[in-house]
């Protein structure tokens, strides 16, 4: 008995010590330096680590230094830029909505949100990196950036926004009358419609190449001098455009819904102006905005009214930004942006790994003591007495 217990113990430690390494092999977390983590400021009740800081800060040094020479940071005005470009940037909508949706009991590290990223995670790896987990790292060591970063902006550009969203409806935070959703789709301000052409590096030889497309169809659309003129052009334009407008009639949306980039181009135009060639993720494109239609609106009124959603959360984000104050932490204070502490993107991976190391033994202990303490009850009597073997 004793024999077959101590194998049985012995199969389940190899066996869950084997599948945690395999686990940590697996394309998941890469830990940063611990220092990645460490909190510079605080805006209310969400803490900004210092791997924000520090991805701020290095960019923003190689920036300066490519334009005004190596010796940039012995000026002392461009120092006092840096600082304050640092600081104003370390709260942005982004960060107003981890808050907001910290409210809701959301978060980034769990639940589907969390899944969705691991999802995009692996496809990054695959297609960006065939899958070479060490040439990912080096890029994030090279972009001063990591994994947990990278993790935190897929899921607050791709995922958080509709969650934080389905949670307010479900609460009853969002006006979801008919009259409101109509006018929302009336106030120019905040509701847009634009044609896009869209131009994918993936169909030309390189990028250099998709961005000449883009650039040559852009001037041909802007140089129409009627509006008119400017629709045929675009038309005329889609044909070397990859495009979701499949049925022509543009694409609507909600101040808010899409990324700050390419909103910002869309909403600054006037009706029939046409944008910059803007870079989008896989290629490049520009936009025609065009008036909204009303026979269009009442055909798709139930889909467009859930885009006006977006405006109640645009709204919200940017009444958390006025509210909260970001304050220094001392590890914050005590910070020279010339000359921070550096990350490596890798540097916690080896104390991860001992730590999961550790759990595991500790498991199979508690699992060894727990079969033990099983096997001598079963051999005791009922009555207390332990039973002796006779000589």
């Amino acid at each position: 008995m004793k024999k077959t217990l101590l194998r049985v113990l012995t199969l389940l430690c190899v066996l869950t010590l084997l599948l945690s390494l395999c686990s940590c092999a697996a394309a998941r977390t890469v830990h940063a330096s611990s220092r990645a983590g460490r909190t510079v400021a605080k805006a209310g009740e969400l803490d900004i680590p210092y791997e924000n800081l520090y991805y701020l800060a290095m960019n923003r040094i190689a920036e300066l230094k490519a334009e005004h020479g190596e010796d940039v940071l012995s000026d002392s005005a461009r120092v006092e830029e840096l600082k304050a470009f640092v600081w104003d940037n370390l709260f942005t909508e982004r960060e107003a909505l981890l808050s907001l949706a910290a409210d809701y009991g959301l978060s980034v590290d769990s639940g589907e949100i969390a899944e969705n990223v691991q999802t995009e995670m692996e496809q990054i790896l695959e297609n960006d990196f065939a899958g070479d987990r060490d040439a990912y790292i080096e890029s994030l060591n090279a972009s001063y950036l990591t994994d947990r970063y990278v993790r935190t902006v897929i899921a607050v550009e791709n995922y958080l926004a509709d969650a934080v969203l389905l949670e307010m409806i479900e609460r009853g935070d969002i006006d979801d009358s008919d009259e409101t959703a109509r006018a929302r789709m009336a106030d120019k301000d905040n509701f847009v419609r634009v044609r896009q052409v869209l131009i994918e590096t993936r169909n030309y030889k390189d990028a250099a190449a998709a961005l000449a497309r883009a650039t040559e169809l852009r001037a041909r659309v802007a140089a129409a001098e009627t509006d008119s003129a400017r629709v045929r052009a675009m038309n005329d334009a889609m044909v070397y455009s990859t495009d979701l407008d499949v049925d022509g009639n543009g694409l609507y949306f909600a101040r808010g819904e899409m990324k700050a980039d390419y909103e910002a181009a869309a909403f600054s135009l006037p009706l029939y102006g046409v944008s910059e060639v803007l870079a989008v993720e896989g290629g490049y494109c520009f936009l025609l905005r065009l008036p909204t239609e009303d026979t269009y609106i009442e055909t798709n009124f139930e889909s467009l009214k859930q885009k006006t959603y977006y405006i109640t959360l645009n709204a919200r984000l940017a009444h958390r930004q006025a509210e909260l104050t970001l304050e220094k932490t001392r590890f914050g204070e005590s910070l020279d942006l010339t000359d921070l502490p550096e990350i490596d993107a890798d540097g916690g991976e080896v104390a991860h790994v001992l730590g999961i190391i550790g759990i595991v033994i500790g498991s199979v202990a508690v699992v060894a003591v727990a079969a033990v303490l099983i096997v001598r009850r079963r051999r005791q009597p009922k009555g207390g007495r332990t039973v002796k073997k006779k000589r």
